[in-house]
């Protein structure tokens, strides 16, 4: 049987643990962080400590000594929760396929438009309706229609991308801004003669210049259930010996990182942790030296519920969280050529739209501001500020 001091250490535990899981837990009810120690709270996180107290042990007196016991350790658990863990809002982030594409509103640059009239073409305009025809050299007679009409027509005939329905008052704008290009040269016959037998090479003119100004957006991201914030997710479960940790400003090659399990962090959410690379250890070196930064952590996963690739079940999983006084940071650090791939773009769209969602959240109940950081591995060195980093490498 155990012994009387073992029994009261296992009941001081189960007292710790059912309190920070009942603190987590208000995430649904109150709205910041720092609710959790306000009187009416305490008293509902008490009261659930010590019914959850008498399940777990039907044999112990929950005299006055203990409510006593419960109400203090409730205190200072809420306490360090609220001191050492980052308010990480919980919230579903899932990718919408959206396909938009189109052209920005532009003025022409029409400085090298200086098209001038064929002699052998004879054009003959209607005076009822305003439109042309054409009579080319060999007696055929072309199309009959205005000319910014037949400019606008070959435009949308011979090329795919451009919707008329879509497009129109940008395409008749750019057309006129040719003709009025035309007429600081050219009189009005000669502007209509132009217009006509030039019309191919004026619409590839214009359409090149529409190419410049094409725009194309294929994913958007949404964000659902937000709640305040959500309890911190163990590092890892591996047990190890304290021969097996090292202090995270040891030196260990580069090749052997990922192996290792650190130890000895000040500011940190969690006693340990393991990196994926000597870049990752240097910047937790540059965040504990760092006097800007209060609290860091390496979330683990299921952290965050952020969904990047709407065909993958895979859930993004950010390399740092970093807090300092005015802000909190959603932090990624890649490979400096790796920056641009579509993946890490998508990454980095994910994780800026839960800090913007956390964001609004934290702007109507009273918390920080997120920021999302990308930042490129090679300049991670000793001697950065963390706040010239973010400074630079903002999202």
């Amino acid at each position: 049987m155990p012994s009387t001091d073992e029994k009261k250490s296992d009941i001081a535990k189960s007292i710790a643990q059912n309190a920070y899981k009942t603190v987590m837990e208000l995430n649904k009810h109150i709205k910041t962080f720092d609710d959790v120690k306000k009187p009416e709270y305490q008293k509902l996180i008490v009261s659930s400590v010590v019914q959850k107290t008498r399940e777990a042990f039907p044999a112990v007196d929950i005299n006055e000594e203990v409510k006593k016991c419960i109400e203090k350790a409730v205190e200072e658990v809420s306490q360090i929760v609220t001191n050492t863990v980052i308010p990480v809002p919980r919230a579903t982030i899932q990718q919408v396929l959206e396909i938009k594409e189109g052209y920005y509103d532009f003025d022409l640059d029409t400085k090298n438009l200086n098209y001038r009239p064929a002699d052998d073409t004879i054009i003959i305009k209607d005076l009822k309706d305003g439109k042309i025809a054409v009579i080319n050299s060999d007696g055929s007679i072309g199309e009959e229609d205005t000319p910014e009409n037949l400019i606008v027509q070959e435009i949308v005939m011979t090329k795919s991308d451009v919707d008329y329905e879509k497009n129109a008052d940008l395409l008749f704008k750019l057309v006129e801004q040719a003709k009025a290009k035309f007429a600081t040269y050219l009189n009005p016959e000669e502007i209509k003669k132009v217009m006509v037998t030039r019309k191919r090479d004026i619409a590839e003119f214009i359409y090149v210049q529409m190419r410049e100004h094409f725009y194309k957006e294929e994913t958007r991201f949404e964000a659902s259930d937000m709640l305040p914030f959500t309890k911190i997710e163990v590092g890892f479960g591996e047990k190890y010996s304290a021969d097996e940790l090292y202090d995270f400003r040891t030196f260990v090659p580069a090749g052997e990182i990922r192996s290792k399990v650190f130890k000895g962090f000040k500011k940190s959410c969690h006693s340990l942790y393991k990196f994926d690379s000597s870049t990752e250890k240097q910047f937790s070196v540059i965040l504990e030296d760092d006097k800007a930064v209060l609290k860091w952590m390496r979330p683990a996963k299921r952290q965050f519920n952020i969904w990047w690739d709407k065909y993958s079940r895979q859930q993004y999983e950010p390399d740092f969280v970093v807090e300092t006084t005015d802000f909190i940071y959603m932090v990624e650090i890649k490979m400096s050529g790796e920056i641009q791939s579509t993946e890490v773009q998508l990454k980095a769209q994910a994780g800026k739209r839960y800090c913007d969602a956390a964001t609004e959240f934290n702007a109507e109940h009273g918390g920080k501001p997120w920021k999302y950081l990308l930042i490129p591995h090679d300049v991670v060195k000793e001697g950065v500020f963390f706040d010239w980093l973010a400074k630079q490498f903002e999202v």
